[in-house]
């Protein structure tokens, strides 16, 4: 993806890697970086720490789908130079700032769905992610949910993707993604909920198949294609392995 490289000034950029970026320069700098791979190199050559991350990513390869409008909110910036290399590898997979928060339309559950809406199996065509990468952001998600979700990058039927780590309502929330056999575009995602414990209850949301279910404050749900029956399987296999 390329566009404008002038859209984004250098005083801009320098200001996000210095930490001293208003928000709304802050939002412009993240969006272009999951847009624009002029501005990605330019970030490079403003900070002498950035190339090494490319090592764990495949830029071309890892880009998801730009969240909605209505999904995103000013992102917070970057606060000193030791975050830097966290939150631009995040802004280049995910073409968001790390720290990008989905504000629901209503449920937490219709949030994602509307999100996982836009994928197709070119988004997650590419190589997989960096180890890692994932390792820290499931350590990230264990501390903030107390859940250990090592289990779900090994699912029967899914060929795990990426993780990373969103919010919704200001309480984190994680998402898994991942290929079937066919190509189908799936996400597995929790956060915490108020509420009792639910049953896996499949339904379809946004025109995509979705099970989730709550248990002890933390809700899950995967979304994928349109085969209810595939997606309840596979939260089958899901529940059991967490």
């Amino acid at each position: 993806m390329t566009g404008n490289p002038k859209a984004v000034s250098d005083s801009e950029l320098r200001a996000y890697l210095d930490g001293a970026a208003d928000l709304e320069v802050t939002q412009k700098v993240d969006t272009a970086l999951g847009q624009d791979q002029t501005v990605q190199a330019r970030l490079h050559a403003l900070d002498e720490t950035v190339p090494l991350l490319k090592k764990g990513f495949d830029l071309d390869e890892l880009d998801a789908p730009e969240m909605p409008t209505y999904l995103r909110t000013p992102t917070a910036h970057v606060r000193s130079r030791a975050m830097l290399p966290l939150a631009i590898a995040a802004s280049f997979v995910l073409g968001v700032g790390v720290t990008s928060l989905l504000q629901p339309k209503s449920d937490w559950v219709d949030s994602v769905a509307s999100y996982q809406a836009l994928y197709v199996t070119q988004t997650l065509a590419g190589n997989a992610q960096a180890v890692p990468v994932t390792d820290g952001v499931l350590a990230n998600a264990k501390a903030a949910l107390d859940v250990d979700l090592g289990a779900a990058t090994k699912i029967d039927g899914l060929l795990f993707k990426r993780a990373q780590m969103l919010a919704i309502k200001g309480k984190p929330l994680i998402q898994m993604a991942y290929l079937d056999e066919n190509g189908t575009p799936f996400v597995f995602c929790v956060t915490r909920v108020d509420g009792a414990n639910k049953p896996p209850q499949t339904s379809i949301n946004h025109e995509l198949a979705a099970t989730s279910w709550v248990q002890d404050g933390i809700g899950y749900v995967l979304i994928g294609g349109e085969n209810k029956a595939q997606v309840s399987d596979l939260a089958k296999v899901l529940t059991l392995s967490l």
